[in-house]
């Protein structure tokens, strides 16, 4: 079930799909009345739609799935060695009989083996994997010494279209994907179209007729040891579904992606799309058609890598590679001193502009001064808001307050770190991988928020190149490929139709916040780091003897953390 088109069902007015449903039944009639004008409507793009796809493949939001793809191919690789090894080394003789078609034509012929379909089984995907793993390596040498540029690009394609989504789902149970109707059906027309064709030519029907008979016999076999190796994999995955570890879970998890690859969507949906665009009226690729679409995929790939190039600098976007449908970008403006003047006399009159380290007068990294501002501006709006989350959360932590369950599968719960003591050392009791999950997170926000691409969906540009200072792009509108319920920035959408007026004075006041909550939070650091060095604060904020400023602590079993801490490094980790 597709839940998208579901859900928007849900908000449709009964005289919206009324409507829809009769537009559609006219023109299911203008088509059954063989009217094909309304077919000669349909506009294609010029260039078969590169650009576009080059678009939709890169999104700020493919290293998502790249990096999930990069983790299956580790572990069903590593799965497929570990467990077939074990296979080979296992002894039939203390194994119980069990359904297999292999053992039962081996039975029938007099080779008695309880193992038999494990170690076919495992010989075909040891050998198997290592022959994809040099084809992908010989790849790699084309990709990187290619004679040309096309082959250099074409190589790129092959290894991301088949040679990675090939270790990504593959296991001997791909050979079912051979005996799928849709495949068989396709593969029989192809067989009799030929043996027609070599008919009409004079050739003898005993030839074709042996071919028939090696086409039943190969998806015979195949159907034999497709089947067993999924009854050995099922089995063995129930045999890991009894203990409850995280390792059982991953083991798990291999094996439905190995089963999901059996039917290899993409490869067939790819397929038939190259033959809608390139195969014709009749569908058939020929050498011309054939060589076209080897062209179109390197070509996608080049562009996807300028595409790569232009959203990993500021404000820079390759010709030709616009983003897909961004919203209406502002015109870009420039802050400059005398804006800051007349924002600090917003902000406040009494102070007004303060500037004693003439940071608003310099140029950062050889850019402009318009540019340093806007990093300045920048700055101070993230590190308010994080010193507002920041202080809060140092009042909440600090007074006892915590989620009444487990933070945990391993059985540590939010008590466990409540009763850390104060909320430097409640942060020091949390599990290293709550920490590299905290720290993932940061890293995922600010790449999001510097991303030129998913700014220019948002209709916004970097803030060094005339942005908005403090602007967060919109997950939706950069190229997420899900829905994503809750923007981070006003999640429930309080101020999406506020007045110009209203989101600028709320600026102001998040500004001052900000500032006001930086403030606050280092008092409660230092405090708790110097006790005294606050006396407004002497008594009510606990001591810590750990360093304040520190990531990781040196209980943290990370490489080189202990021995920073070790050589008194760690205060600036």
């Amino acid at each position: 079930m597709d839940v998208g088109p579901l859900s928007k069902r849900l908000f449709e007015s009964r005289d919206v799909r009324t409507r829809i449903i009769k537009e559609q039944a006219e023109l299911y009639d203008k088509m059954e009345s063989k009217d094909h004008q309304i077919l000669e409507t349909l506009e294609l793009a010029r260039d078969g739609g590169l650009v576009f796809e080059a678009g939709r493949l890169y999104t700020p939001m493919r290293i998502i799935p790249a990096v999930v793809a990069c983790v299956c191919i580790v572990l069903n690789v590593s799965q497929l060695v570990t467990e077939n090894y074990k296979f080979l080394t296992m002894d039939h003789d203390h194994v119980e009989d069990r359904f297999n078609l292999s053992e039962i034509l081996c039975a029938r012929w007099g080779v008695a083996n309880r193992l038999a379909a494990e170690k076919l089984v495992a010989c075909y995907e040891l050998v198997a994997v290592a022959y994809l793993c040099i084809m992908m390596f010989c790849t790699i040498l084309q990709m990187v010494y290619g004679g040309s540029e096309f082959c250099r690009w074409l190589a790129t394609a092959r290894l991301f279209l088949a040679d990675l989504p090939e270790l990504k789902y593959f296991s001997a149970m791909r050979l079912l994907m051979h005996l799928l109707p849709y495949v068989i059906v396709q593969e029989s027309q192809a067989m009799l179209s030929d043996f027609k064709d070599r008919h009409s030519k004079g050739e003898k029907k005993r030839r074709m007729f042996l071919e028939a008979l090696v086409f039943v016999a190969i998806r015979l076999v195949v159907f034999i040891f497709g089947f067993d190796a999924f009854i050995v994999k099922f089995r063995a995955a129930a045999e890991w579904a009894s203990v409850v570890r995280f390792t059982s879970f991953i083991k798990i998890a291999v094996f439905l992606n190995q089963t999901v690859g059996i039917v290899q969507i993409e490869r067939i949906t790819m397929q038939r799309v190259m033959l809608f665009i390139f195969a014709g009226e009749d569908s058939i690729m020929c050498g011309e058609e054939s060589q076209l679409m080897q062209a179109y995929l390197a070509r996608l790939f080049e562009k996807i890598w300028a595409l790569s190039l232009a959203s990993a600098s500021f404000g820079f976007t390759a010709p030709g590679l616009a983003p897909i449908a961004p919203s209406r970008a502002a015109a870009p403006v420039m802050e400059t001193v005398k804006d800051l003047e007349a924002l600090a006399g917003e902000l406040n009159p009494a102070v007004g502009y303060f500037n004693p380290t003439s940071l608003t007068e310099m140029e950062f990294w050889g850019q402009s001064n318009e540019a340093t501002i806007g990093f300045l501006r920048q700055a101070e709006i993230k590190h308010g808001r994080v010193a507002m989350a920041a202080f809060v959360g140092y009042c909440v932590q600090a007074n006892g307050l915590y989620w009444p369950f487990d933070l945990t599968t391993s059985g540590i719960s939010y008590a466990d770190i409540s009763a850390a003591g104060s909320p430097p050392e409640q942060f020091d009791a949390l599990p290293t991988n709550a920490k590299l999950q905290i720290l993932g997170a940061i890293g995922f926000f600010e790449w999001w928020s510097e991303n030129s691409y998913a700014l220019e969906c948002s209709g916004e540009k970097h803030y060094m190149r005339g942005g908005k200072p403090g602007f967060f792009p919109s997950f939706n509108k950069g190229g997420i490929p899900h829905p994503v319920p809750f923007e981070l920035f006003d999640p429930f959408g309080l101020s999406k139709n506020a007045s110009p007026e209203k989101k600028a004075k709320g600026l102001l006041a998040e500004i001052n916040n900000g500032r006001l909550a930086q403030i606050g939070i280092m008092a409660f650091v230092a405090e708790s780091k110097v006790p005294g060095s606050v006396p407004a604060l002497g008594g009510l904020v606990k001591p810590y003897a750990g360093e304040p400023m520190a990531f990781f602590s040196a209980s943290d079993k990370l490489p080189y953390v202990s021995e920073m801490f070790a050589s008194g490094l760690g205060s600036g980790f």
